[in-house]
């Protein structure tokens, strides 16, 4: 399919700005820094978690009906995985799913809709795409991998392209049978939002 869909036109375009901010965070570039710490590392995987995990939790089955393999896509437990193998695992991590409002951040009652769950898997699955390149890095100057410390940033290994590009046909699919562009576009947006939020927070 094309790349160049109305729909994907508007999620880029609409969602660019908030999506530049959050990738100037300091705890965003560090993740390409050539001098980075495990202890930034790891600052960035707690700091992502409990939003990450609430997002797979209370949108990824809504989004089912359009994704039959949300399920398989929920990564939440990779940062979990990689935390404890680097050593860094925050004793209270499970209790970050309810330490921030995440609930605030997502706009009600649009977020019980399939259309803005549509938007907000659209970030969460859009981030495997740089993920891949972010284990490059780690693997350089951390000596990390999808099997030892790095499976978050691994995404889908191999398939991470083409289990994004079926997303966007899904989510091509649905957008060309209902006019609900700006509900699409609204949970991107505010999913971009919850992430620049909880990482502005939790600096190294």
């Amino acid at each position: 399919m094309s790349l160049h869909t109305p729909i994907l036109e508007r999620l880029r375009t609409e969602t660019a700005p908030i999506h530049r901010q959050l990738e100037a965070l300091p705890l965003s570039l560090v993740l390409m820094s050539p001098s980075i710490r495990l202890e930034e590392y790891a600052a960035y995987l707690a700091a992502t978690y409990g939003l990450l995990d609430y997002i797979e939790t209370r949108f990824f089955s809504i989004t089912s009906e359009f994704v039959p393999d949300a399920e398989e896509r929920k990564r939440a437990a990779f940062i979990v995985r990689d935390l404890e193998s680097i050593g860094h695992l925050p004793a209270n991590l499970a209790a970050k799913k309810s330490e921030e409002p995440f609930l605030s951040y997502f706009q009600y009652p649009l977020s019980e809709t399939l259309p803005y769950a549509l938007g907000v898997m659209y970030v969460t699955e859009g981030s495997t795409l740089g993920g891949r390149v972010i284990l490059k890095n780690l693997s350089g100057c951390l000596d990390l991998n999808a099997a030892a410390g790095a499976s978050y940033f691994a995404g889908y290994g191999d398939s991470t392209g083409l289990k994004w590009k079926t997303f966007l046909q899904a989510l091509n699919t649905y957008a060309e049978g209902n006019r609900e562009t700006e509900v699409i576009v609204k949970g991107a947006v505010d999913a971009f939002h919850a992430f620049y939020h909880v990482l502005s927070f939790k600096q190294p």
